[in-house]
């Protein structure tokens, strides 16, 4: 573990305002920032476990720990728009508010985003849909000779950095201090997710954004778009996308007039159009079946899932803990991004590794580290959290029910993954007053 993140874990026993003025002072000066302007006053903003709503003073955090982080935002009744980002130390992260679209903007911090940003402005000048094919070979050559050495765009991120940081004093006033009174409860939540865990799993668009409510399209017009995409190259692409012309080339299945008098559609078995999340805008979980335990009897007969959880890791590098990490990104995603398609996947992660058996002995050491995953999720939530949302299925008592028996019936699995088995259990039966004897009761 990251020695910064460790001794973050060690301090957060308190809220900043308590802290002795040393270790405050050490925080600031070590800690990330989130730099955030322009929010309408009462917007909500939330980082972790904790949200606020903002007064008019407020343009960011401060002495934010090292690792991953949840931030998140809506504004009045609107769904909430968040995304993962595993902040390094004394790092700072730029973005802006966007007025119109009521989001958040990508502020330009590297070289690569200056540059880039740049490069979108200068492409605007250009007719793109008329003289593409012409344009691109003199568009590129004209850039070059605009932009100048590689450095120059070097140099300009890194100025823009410099002022933000030797700002940062001036504005401090202005800066909300990380809660470090519930990163105790954050990390717990929190700590298998790595870098490379945000990489695989986040959405595809410019900001990773994870929002309850992802913009849709029709199935009809994502077959029309994987048509339109064959027909281009992929540098033509990349442009077109960035200026949405897609829909504009004229090759539209969807279009009514005298030349295309009908048009195809995918409906439901109501007669309703399939809708879709829009490509790029969905969390990349790993793919995997929906579990049946609303079937009775395939929960009775039980089969052993130890093969598929064996190819899933594979898939990782042999990396277990990438379960552990999507476990915990899923639940995050669901508790705090309210993002209902990402309770299923938790629901399906835990139901696959419920349902091993050889596994326990394979990956012993991702049991051992699952139960007291399970555990800090199901303690930092309601006590009638479940009871509401699952229990009326009983998809928890039936397959931890499973798990533990599972454990306890196994002979070569480990002595300290059954007592800690026994004791979660016990845990469970106290809080939720769950029968994992008689699951069904």
């Amino acid at each position: 573990m990251d020695p910064s993140i460790s001794l973050a874990a060690q301090i957060c026993c308190s809220s900043v305002s308590d802290m002795p003025q040393e270790l405050a002072r050490h925080l600031f000066e070590t800690g990330a920032f989130l730099i955030f302007t322009d929010v309408p006053e009462g917007t909500e903003f939330g980082i972790d476990y904790k949200s606020w709503h903002v007064g008019p003073k407020f343009s960011g955090l401060k002495m934010i720990p090292p690792g991953v982080h949840f931030i998140f935002f809506s504004v009045k009744t609107a769904p909430r728009i968040g995304f993962f980002h595993y902040f390094k130390e004394k790092e700072i992260v730029v973005r802006k508010w966007d007025h119109l679209k009521e989001d958040m903007l990508t502020e330009p911090t590297t070289a690569e985003e200056v540059s880039f940003s740049d490069f979108l402005i200068f492409f605007l000048r250009w007719p793109i849909l008329e003289q593409l094919g012409a344009a691109m070979p003199v568009m590129v050559e004209d850039w070059g000779k605009l932009r100048g050495p590689a450095e120059n765009g070097l140099r300009g991120a890194d100025a823009s950095v410099t002022r933000i940081r030797a700002n940062l004093k001036n504005i401090d006033n202005r800066l909300g201090a990380y809660p470090y009174e519930t990163y105790r409860s954050w990390f717990a939540l929190s700590n298998y997710i790595k870098e490379k865990s945000i990489m695989r799993l986040k959405p595809e668009d410019e900001r990773g954004s994870i929002t309850g409510q992802a913009e849709l399209v029709t199935l009809e017009s994502e077959v029309e778009a994987r048509g339109v995409r064959r027909r281009l190259t992929f540098t033509c692409l990349f442009l077109l996308k960035l200026l949405r012309c897609e829909q504009n080339l004229g090759m539209s299945t969807s279009r009514v007039d005298r030349e295309h008098p009908t048009r195809f559609r995918f409906a439901d078995e109501n007669g309703l159009p399939i809708m879709r999340i829009k490509q790029g805008f969905k969390i990349r979980f790993t793919p995997l079946e929906s579990p049946l335990v609303s079937d009775s009897h395939v929960v009775e007969i039980g089969f052993d899932r130890s093969a598929q959880l064996d190819k899933i890791i594979a898939t990782f590098d042999g990396d277990s803990d990438e379960v552990l990490a999507e476990i915990q990104f899923a639940f995050v995603c669901f508790l705090m991004g309210q993002v209902y398609e990402s309770f299923e996947q938790w629901k399906r992660l835990i139901h696959l590794l419920c349902s091993c058996s050889k596994a326990l002995t394979t990956y012993s050491n991702l049991y051992m580290a699952l139960l007291p995953v399970i555990h800090f999720q199901l303690k930092e939530c309601p006590k009638d959290f479940f009871v509401d949302i699952v229990s009326r299925d009983n998809f928890l008592t039936t397959v931890l029910s499973r798990l533990f028996a599972n454990i306890e019936d196994s002979e070569s699995a480990d002595a300290s993954l059954k007592e800690k088995s026994e004791k979660f259990k016990n845990f469970l039966t106290k809080r939720f007053r769950w029968n994992f004897d008689n699951p069904e009761e």
